[in-house]
């Protein structure tokens, strides 16, 4: 009996104590009386270990027991009227790490969210997993903005390197000036402009533009010209890109000065005009209409008309009129997409123009001919310009191929004077292997490229067959052979030519050369004033053969010279 009450007793002093640690935690005296004055059930005797001790209906067991927190139905365990375990036998050992009360709080307190009450190594381990955390998170925030500050470092290096060409060139084009004006252009870069003139010409600076200029005016052009133009940027530091093209004509001057006279080849008219500046294409209509009505057009380059540089007059020969009839004429100059007003018309009657007399049959003469050509050098340039030097004419037998090639040359036999011959096609048929087709599409080329079908034909290596009489008797020309090789194809020495020439040419003689060796020009250099020299005049085959026989070669009749025929 006196055990069971020094129980209660001791049972009360914890209840007080309780009560004051209530106290000074804030807890209100009401609620602390309610406690102290709680009834409490008496501990069993008969009942061994330890007993439960009732606390508005929250208990604790003791640690020897499952630490379980049983809660009632109230919200929240009241910690301040949670007594220390006072029911505990004696002799029992305390456990390792906080107490029972400290670890409840802990748990009550990570439910607040309030680690205020936390203490132990659960609070260390805590705080270090947080601080971890906080580092990791600190370094990866760093490498995030050290990313951010490389990939612009980068793009600002890569948009300071690069340099952009400008926009797509625009030109305003007069017969003078030309306006260039493009976008995509910045400050605090330069711009150099190159140009070069003609479709050939080599481009040159001409200006250096700064502070993001996107236009410019170039004025003394030359009027019909081709215009090329580069703008290259230029960087601060040098770096230039590869440059914007563009280019353009100057508008074309229209002609002045236009006049049509007949020429010295029969049905012929020769169209004569004065021009300031350039152009790239004539246009040219002319019929038998006043109105130009029905006209036909004819389109030729400037290379193609002939330029009399004492007069500064162009001129262009018109083939294959009609005799006694009037003729109209008007022409305009082209250059690009730029056309020059027409000229005015004028009219022109188209007559036979008076036979020269054929030199005098009783003064020497030769012939000289040229085969092969034209050629793709200046071979027969020279031969041309030392021809006319020393006011000779000659007789240039030519190949279809080659006039469909150089029909420029072609055409500048016939303007000066000299005789247009046929030598088939290619030269790749002799003798009986040479066909009708290898004449007759060589008389086509050859037409075409001077407006003068060929009279006289030279046999490959003067090979004559029987069928090469017939096609060129029904296409009506005379077959003319030579008498005296000059063989500068086998010697290709000037000097070798030159003496063969000088020792054995004769009157009547008809010389075969081929214009397509260098030698033999050189060699000509010196013939044909030796020939001159030596009181020969240096005729056309046909001149030569109408001197000699009184008449003009005959179709299909062959000729080795003037006075050799068959």
């Amino acid at each position: 009996m006196a055990d069971e009450m020094k129980r209660t007793t001791k049972k009360a002093a914890s209840l007080r104590s309780v009560s004051s640690y209530s106290e000074s935690t804030g807890r209100s005296a009401n609620k602390s009386r309610s406690l102290r004055e709680e009834t409490y059930k008496p501990a069993d005797p008969n009942k061994p270990g330890p007993q439960t001790i009732y606390l508005n209906s929250d208990y604790i067991r003791y640690r020897n027991k499952p630490e379980q927190l049983e809660r009632s139905e109230q919200p929240e365990p009241d910690i301040d009227t949670i007594t220390n375990e006072t029911a505990e036998p004696s002799g029992t050992k305390e456990p390792k790490g906080d107490s029972l009360i400290t670890r409840i709080k802990n748990k009550i307190a990570e439910a607040k969210g309030d680690n205020s009450t936390e203490t132990g190594s659960s609070y260390k381990r805590r705080q270090e997993q947080q601080a971890a955390r906080n580092e990791l998170l600190k370094k990866g925030i760093i490498g995030l903005i050290a990313l951010i500050v490389v990939v612009l470092v980068i793009i600002l290096i890569a948009n300071s390197c690069q340099v952009k060409n400008v926009g797509e060139i625009s030109i305003e084009s007069t017969a003078t000036t030309q306006s260039l004006e493009w976008s995509g252009a910045r400050r605090g870069l330069s711009y150099e402009v190159y140009r070069a003139e003609g479709p050939s010409g080599q481009y040159k600076l001409i200006d250096t533009l700064t502070e993001g200029e996107n236009s410019r005016t170039y004025d003394n052009l030359t009027a019909g010209t081709l215009y090329k133009y580069n703008i290259i940027t230029v960087k601060g530091n040098g770096t230039k890109t590869e440059g914007t093209m563009a280019q353009d004509y100057t508008k074309p001057n229209a002609v002045t000065g236009t006049a049509a006279a007949t020429t010295e080849e029969e049905n012929s008219l020769t169209m004569n005009w004065q021009l300031q500046g350039n152009t790239a294409t004539y246009e040219l209509k002319y019929g038998l209409y006043d109105n130009l009505r029905d006209a036909t057009t004819v389109y030729f380059t400037a290379d193609d008309a002939a330029y009399d540089s004492a007069a500064d007059t162009y001129s262009y020969t018109i083939n294959n009129l009609v005799t006694d009839e009037t003729y109209y004429l008007s022409m305009r100059t082209v250059s690009g997409d730029y056309a020059s007003e027409w000229s005015s018309t004028i009219s022109a009657v188209v007559t036979t123009p008076a036979e020269e007399p054929v030199a005098g049959s009783t003064e020497p003469m030769i012939a000289l001919t040229f085969d092969g050509g034209p050629d793709g050098g200046n071979v027969t340039e020279r031969i041309l310009g030392t021809l006319a030097d020393n006011g000779a004419k000659a007789t240039f037998f030519q190949t279809g191929l080659n006039s469909e090639y150089y029909p420029d040359l072609v055409s500048r036999i016939v303007s000066e004077g000299h005789e247009i011959g046929n030598h088939t096609y290619d030269e790749s048929h002799v003798g009986d292997d040479v066909t009708a087709d290898d004449i007759l599409a060589a008389n086509t080329s050859i037409e075409a490229a001077c407006g003068t079908a060929p009279k006289l034909f030279r046999p490959t290596q003067g090979v004559m067959t029987d069928d090469i009489r017939a096609t060129c008797e029904e296409a009506g020309m005379a077959i003319i052979v030579f008498n005296f090789d000059s063989h500068d194809w086998e010697y290709y020495d000037p000097q070798e030519i030159i003496d063969r020439v000088e020792t054995y040419a004769e009157d009547g003689d008809i010389i075969q050369f081929r214009n397509v060796y260098d030698e033999t020009a050189d060699a000509i250099d010196e013939i044909v004033p030796y020939l001159i020299g030596e009181g020969y005049q240096l005729v056309t085959v046909s001149d030569l053969i109408q001197a000699k026989t009184g008449e003009l070669p005959a179709a299909g009749k062959v000729y080795n010279s003037a006075s050799d025929h068959e």
